[in-house]
């Protein structure tokens, strides 16, 4: 039976003050930690060439590469071959973004800022400007105030007002049923191998004795 102050007795009768126990920090396996994500910022920026940027330069560099995500996704199947320009006009490459995360944990990057990259969409205010992006939005019914909450990492965001999360689980359904449409019916694992088959003809495939292909 529970007793106060998060203590319960054992079934040897010795009352035990679970609340001394609590583990200072667990991570979310869907999220990179704090620490990770410093590393990767580094990275980003050394291979944007501004290794020296200060703290403003960063916020820009950092709100510049949010918006880039909002836009196109965080998909490890993304292209990340467009270009991001800054709020000062320095122009780098959306590639630092996988090469500095991994292809396999772009997403888990984002969501480890999660709380940051809601702050700074919704206040600066810079996917209102986006008649396309907002425009996109409003085919799932979704207004243009809220159009920023339909950021693919932002699932579970605990800054959410409430429209701003039914925002989200609108966009999130649409582009699932979509998603599905597009790949007839696969999964992403079935596309990945899908195209890497389509890579292996295109460079001609492996030669076998008999003269066969194989892919």
């Amino acid at each position: 039976m529970a007793e106060k102050g998060g203590s319960a007795a054992s079934a040897a009768g010795v009352v035990v003050n679970w609340a001394d126990h609590k583990p200072k920090s667990v991570d979310f396996e869907d999220a990179m930690n704090e620490r990770k994500c410093k590393e990767v910022w580094g990275k980003m920026l050394r291979d944007a060439g501004l290794p020296t940027a200060g703290e403003a330069q960063q916020r820009s560099f950092r709100l510049a590469v949010y918006v880039y995500a909002c836009k196109n996704g965080t998909s490890r199947e993304g292209d990340y071959k467009g270009k991001i320009q800054m709020s000062d006009g320095t122009t780098f490459d959306a590639a630092v973004i996988p090469r500095a995360t991994g292809r396999m944990s772009i997403r888990k990057f984002f969501r480890g800022n999660m709380d940051e990259s809601y702050r700074a969409l919704k206040l600066s205010g810079v996917m209102l400007e986006d008649d396309r992006f907002v425009a996109k939005a409003a085919m799932s019914g979704i207004a243009a105030d809220d159009a920023f909450a339909t950021a693919d990492w932002m699932t579970g965001c605990p800054l959410f007002t409430p429209s701003e999360a039914k925002s989200h689980e609108a966009s999130f359904t649409y582009s699932i049923e979509r998603a599905k449409r597009a790949r007839e019916g696969k999964t992403l694992e079935g596309v990945e191998r899908d195209r890497q088959d389509r890579e292996l003809e295109a460079q001609g495939g492996m030669e076998q004795p008999e003269g066969r292909k194989v892919f």
